[in-house]
């Protein structure tokens, strides 16, 4: 059993990366996290010196909520909120790319900061986010999560099938426009339910709310069907994609969002989620 005297001992080379933290920014994050990470683990494994162990965790979280402020002006975040296409996709690839490998320093970011009522209270005047997204409502599928991003980062929109009607084109409509979002994401991914739903239903049997969702994605359905009748998961998967890509379509159709696209200020842009690795891969 390790002494009190080694979390004492990682919390100060928490306090010693966190004081660099102004001046070399993100490169001690990985310090810090695992640094962090040790004494949580100590502290669970651990019951002797309980007391103690907790008092040294909360001061290290402590020491690491103040250094990280330090480093953010109102209303900002880290790294800068991305203005173009580019930096958006940039960022949330960053961002995924982290999730997928488990490095989610980007997350202790926002338990530190970003759920703090410091934090709450400055977005409280308005939002900021720099890409809007619209994805499955799968419980498998959460953008803040899977991009590695915090409160106030992203605009979410969720349904079952990642389809688009008027209100989703509202809604989309409202963060490229009113937010300035310039990037906006359709996502969809593996063993979706919607799609599979709508690719084993007969159309004539797509009644009530569920299936209004099911016939718009019959369109997808549909087209995937062609040459993939002896390979029932390659059909699923390949609707999805196909569906995805409709749907994007008929965002660019919004008049507002297609010339703010033809413009350079918006980008739409699709995507599917792999469940098994974590990555998200260009459609």
């Amino acid at each position: 059993m390790l002494k009190v005297s080694f979390i004492r001992a990682v919390t100060r080379k928490i306090n010693q990366a966190a004081t660099k933290w102004p001046t070399t920014k993100l490169q001690n994050t990985k310090t810090l996290t695992q640094s962090l990470s040790l004494v949580r683990y100590q502290h669970t494994k651990h019951t002797h010196h309980a007391h103690k162990r907790s008092e040294h965790v909360k001061e290290a979280l402590s020491i690491l909520e103040k250094y990280l402020q330090t480093s953010v002006k109102k209303g900002e975040h880290l790294p800068d909120r991305p203005t173009t296409p580019d930096q958006a996709w940039k960022a949330l690839m960053d961002g995924n790319s982290r999730f997928a490998s488990g490095n989610m320093w980007g997350y202790l970011q926002h338990i530190a900061i970003e759920i703090s009522p410091k934090h709450r209270q400055e977005i409280y005047g308005g939002q900021h986010p720099f890409a809007s997204i619209l994805t499955c409502s799968d419980s498998r599928v959460s953008p803040e999560l899977i991009f590695d991003q915090g409160l106030g980062d992203l605009f979410v929109v969720r349904n079952a099938g990642n389809v688009v009607d008027s209100i989703v084109l509202g809604s989309l409509e409202y963060g490229a426009i009113h937010l300035k979002t310039p990037l906006i994401v359709v996502m969809a991914h593996q063993k979706c339910g919607a799609v599979t739903a709508a690719c084993n239903t007969k159309e004539e049997d797509m009644t009530g709310p569920l299936g209004s969702v099911l016939r718009t994605i019959a369109p997808s359905a549909r087209e995937a069907k062609s040459g993939h009748d002896q390979d029932p998961d390659a059909y699923i998967e390949l609707a999805a994609k196909l569906n995805a890509q409709n749907m994007m379509s008929q965002i660019l159709q919004n008049e507002k969002i297609a010339a703010a696209a033809k413009e350079g200020r918006v980008q739409v842009v699709c995507v599917r989620y792999n469940l098994a690795t974590g990555l998200v891969e260009n459609l």
